[in-house]
């Protein structure tokens, strides 16, 4: 069905015109499809994709790389990260799709350890949602049946119990709970499994997506909850007033553009993003800070949606895109271009010189592997400054600068 009210339509193609949101695309140090993004803080922060894991120190302004060898896969296939939790900067847990694995890290992404949940034939790993480091679920399919989820309750894994299903392409894609007991799952054919009781049981319940992916939800506190789906024959997001156990499509936000729905999300300050994307391949995001729906598109679909400081919101995509809806200034950093500098030597031992500028170096600071930092020093010179790494231990770290001009990144090697 594509039939839509007139005088909706004309309220949403006018409000998309007048809209005050602006998202700005950021500088992403990848151009592979980025699936999940997470800040721990309101400056620690992670993005998962296709092979890499990003990590941010400043809110947002600057992501990098972190290395990703210690994740053992299959080797028929590269590292994809489909979702992730991060309880603290140093523990996170991430799953790795389809014959991947879940793993765990205990020191910020340095080391990476496989995670033994209880079905043997959970092959394919595709969503986490987690209460706390001990309570949790992982959703996915069986090898040669259809979608699982796996739960963790205080601390032990086990096979929650949801309605047979021998489609092994069935994946359980999304996971999230209202409260300790209330919960939805949705998955890569359309199928929409509820919990009343905390994860252990789960039923089917009707809904709009056809046999397209259901890709998340949005719990609101008077009980009305938003699914975002993929039928682009429809509207792209479904709407329940009764806890999940009817559904109808949101009329508030249809579009001509008939799109793809991959997130959703609330910040702090209560503004709730939808985003996804257009027949176009286009990315689209809606947004509800005014009267009406606000409408956007973006050059590259939309997969994720995380926000910090109540109302600073990141969107994740294809291509490695990353947008925001804040002014870099407002992160304390210019949006200008990275600069570009000398560091030598490189490998070094006990000083490292940086070079090539001509303006000041206003700040800077060390990062080793997992991100975090180990020097951290405001600092003025005229072109160059020499940083003594003595004491830092054997490895790979990165250096950024901050001049009058902007920010730089590069990585050294301390012997």
């Amino acid at each position: 069905m594509k039939s839509f009210i007139s005088s909706l339509l004309v309220a949403l193609l006018a409000n998309a015109a007048i809209a005050q949101t602006v998202w700005q695309e950021i500088p992403s140090p990848t151009n592979q499809k980025l699936n999940s993004i997470q800040f721990v803080d309101n400056q620690i922060g992670y993005v998962g994709g296709d092979s890499v894991l990003l990590k941010t120190v400043d809110g947002g302004a600057n992501w990098f790389s972190l290395p990703i060898d210690s994740i053992m896969v299959g080797s028929w296939q590269g590292l994809d990260i489909y979702d992730m939790h991060w309880f603290t900067e140093d523990h996170g847990i991430v799953i790795s799709g389809a014959w991947g694995g879940v793993f765990e890290t205990l020191d910020g992404g340095v080391n990476w350890a496989g995670v033994g949940t209880s079905s043997g034939g959970f092959c394919q790993t595709t969503s986490l949602f987690f209460f706390d480091e001990d309570n949790g679920f992982a959703g996915g399919a069986g090898c040669f049946e259809g979608h699982i989820i796996e739960r963790l309750s205080e601390g032990v894994w086990s096979t929650a119990n949801d309605p047979n299903d021998w489609d092994s392409q069935n994946w359980v894609v999304t996971i999230e709970f209202k409260d300790a007991l209330n919960g939805l799952a949705g998955t890569l054919n359309g199928t929409l499994l509820r919990t009343t009781d905390g994860g252990g049981n789960w039923d089917t319940i009707p809904n709009m997506a056809g046999d397209s992916a259901i890709t998340d939800f949005i719990f609101y506190p008077d009980g009305t909850i938003r699914a975002t789906h993929q039928n682009n024959v429809e509207y792209g997001v479904m709407i329940s007033t009764d806890g999940g156990l009817t559904w109808e499509f949101d009329n508030e936000l249809a579009s001509f553009f008939y799109p793809s729905m991959n997130a959703a999300h609330i910040d702090g300050s209560g503004t709730t993003y939808v985003g996804g994307d257009t027949y176009g391949n286009d990315g689209l995001i809606f947004d509800n800070s005014s009267t009406f729906w606000n409408m956007l598109t973006v050059n590259q679909p939309i997969n994720d949606i995380a926000s910090h400081s109540d109302s600073i919101v990141f969107l994740v995509g294809d291509s490695g895109a990353i947008y925001i809806n804040t002014d870099l200034t407002a992160l304390g950093v210019e949006n200008a271009p990275q600069v570009q500098f000398n560091l030598a030597p490189n490998p070094a031992a006990n000083r490292i010189q940086i070079s090539g500028l001509t303006e000041q170096i206003t700040a800077y600071f060390v990062l080793d592997v997992a991100g975090r930092i180990v020097l951290d020093q405001s600092k003025t010179a005229e072109g160059n400054t020499i940083i003594d790494v003595s004491d830092l231990k054997p490895g790979s770290y990165l250096i950024s600068i901050q001049t009058e001009k902007g920010l730089g990144t590069k990585r050294f090697l301390k012997l």
